[in-house]
């Protein structure tokens, strides 16, 4: 009896010890439920407040993001100051319909552009709206033939703009077929140009020269390489027209003429036009934009004597650089040196040059009271000149380095009794306005060239620059079916779920 006595006591201590294990682990059980439990229940509001919040909640998995705004337009309509209205002519379905790709990523674009304060989106019944009422309202949008696909407003300028289908997708021709297809869109390009011109209270008009055989004529074999010089300056809010200096005049109300790459030298009688539009009856007020194109053997005395007018000339050859920190594509281009702050104050990364094709002529200033640099190259940078190249295997002959470097572009001002000036742009490298450099991000082309243009020709509309997009990868869309599935699964079926498991472990730790 006592041995019996002897070995319940001794076991005591590890009937303790169990038991408190078990209690123990039975309250971890109980506590890991209950949190288990609890974030779940977080889930599950979260999840319905997402929902019913945000109905057009949206996950994109797209390699290039192509149904989120780009962060340029982004940033500029948070900071829009100016209420605007973007009208579609038609339904959403309409939208989505027009395209089986494209139409449903322009539609979700559109309501992005809702979010933002100063914007508002409307859908408009046509077929339930009055033609004759429409027709005194917006009085320029052709609505018997409906080319529009939206319609862009502002209450506070009383401005609006149609926005044809055609602008806000891209077409391409299959040339298998000769028929075109919707390879793209570009509705965010389309809208943010709208906003700006309605949005402004005075649009610059862009007058473009193509009666020299310049890269800007349609039938010049170089113009696709500069299709999109002529939307970009839209895109800006700018008027663009066409003018052929040899038989019509260039109009009174253009602030600035661009001059690009011409083939051939102006006459006696477009100098004179272009000299008196500059003086602008004593008055001034006018920009002369005008990018050479030299090959040898190319004479262009008119032009030349022009630019002698206001202190400034092209040396007839092409600029290669010699510091190698500078040459980009195998030495064929070169990165310029900013030496003006007028047109660099405004740009968001000074660190990033300008390139200048290997085209570029360099740009003497002959009188230092009306002209300054703009952009130069380094003092390792020589002078090709192409009157050596005339002759088949004639070795070139080279301008030394200068200590100063050579200017790669110029400007010259000429100020009238009222204030106003004239200016005389000379750019040496046609080339590098072409669509390539102009719109690679790691060059300032682009941004430089706007930010020069609204300089001079005092647009105070703030240039931005939106690429269009083409589809690839997925998105994920929280629809009304998906927002019934998440309320089935996180309301229903996990709580279910989670009550039945708890039952069966509380009735197989009973049994045990």
């Amino acid at each position: 009896m006592a041995k019996n006595n002897m070995t319940e006591t001794a076991n005591t201590p590890e009937v303790s010890k169990k038991k408190s294990s078990v209690v123990g682990r039975k309250i971890m059980y109980t506590a890991f439920i209950l949190l288990f439990v609890l974030v779940l229940a977080a889930i599950n509001v979260l999840s319905v407040f997402l929902v019913d919040k945000f109905p057009s909640l949206q996950f994109d998995f797209t390699s290039d993001n192509a149904y989120t705004l780009q962060n340029s337009t982004k940033e500029y309509l948070e900071y829009l100051d100016t209420s605007v209205t973007i009208k579609v002519l038609g339904s959403e379905a309409a939208v989505e319909s027009y395209d089986s790709t494209y139409g449903y990523q322009v539609n979700q674009l559109l309501h992005d552009m809702d979010a933002y304060k100063n914007v508002t989106l409307e859908y408009m019944d046509i077929e339930m709206e009055s033609v004759t009422a429409l027709s005194e309202k917006y009085p320029d949008i052709d609505w018997q033939n409906m080319k529009e696909m939206l319609l862009v407003e502002s209450e506070t300028t009383g401005k609006y703009e149609g926005i044809a289908a055609t602008d806000v997708f891209v077409l391409s021709m299959d040339y298998s077929t000769y028929e075109y297809y919707v390879s793209g869109q570009s509705v965010e390009k389309a809208v943010l140009s709208a906003i700006q011109r309605v949005t402004s209270e005075e649009i610059v008009k862009v007058a473009i020269s193509t009666g020299n055989g310049e890269f800007l004529s349609e039938d010049h074999m170089y113009y696709s390489n500069y299709a999109n010089f002529e939307s970009m300056l839209g895109y800006n809010a700018y008027d663009v027209v066409r003018v052929n200096l040899l038989t019509e005049s260039i109009p009174e109300d253009a602030e600035v003429l661009v001059i690009l790459g011409p083939t051939y030298d102006i006459t006696n009688d477009e100098s004179e036009k272009i000299t008196n539009w500059l003086d602008n009856g004593g008055n001034m007020g006018k920009t002369l934009f005008y990018a050479p194109y030299c090959i040898p053997g190319n004479e262009t005395p008119n032009l030349d004597l022009l630019l002698e007018q206001w202190g400034m000339s092209v040396t007839k050859g092409w600029i290669v650089e010699g510091d190698a920190t500078r040459i980009v594509e195998n030495g064929n281009a070169f990165l310029a040196k900013y030496s003006n702050e007028a047109f660099t104050n405004t740009l968001k990364d000074t660190s990033v040059s300008v390139v200048m094709g290997y085209d570029c002529l360099p740009v003497e200033i002959t009188d230092t009271a009306m002209a300054q640099p703009m952009l130069t190259t380094s003092d390792k940078a020589k002078v090709m000149l192409l009157d050596t190249l005339e002759e088949d295997n004639s070795e070139p002959q080279y301008l030394d380095a200068r200590t100063e470097g050579y200017n790669a572009a110029a400007i010259s001002t000429k100020t009238a009794s009222n204030g106003e000036t004239s200016n005389v742009v000379v750019w040496g490298s046609a080339m590098s306005l072409s669509d390539s450099p102009m719109q690679m991000d790691v060059y300032n082309n682009q941004s430089y060239f706007i930010n020069m243009m609204n300089t001079l020709s005092e647009n105070e509309v703030e240039g931005v620059v939106v690429d269009g997009v083409k589809l690839e990868g997925k998105l994920m869309t929280v629809t009304d079916a998906h927002k019934m599935i998440f309320r089935i699964l996180f309301v229903i079926i996990v709580p279910i779920s989670l009550i039945v498991t708890g039952i069966v472990v509380w009735v197989r730790r009973r049994n045990r």
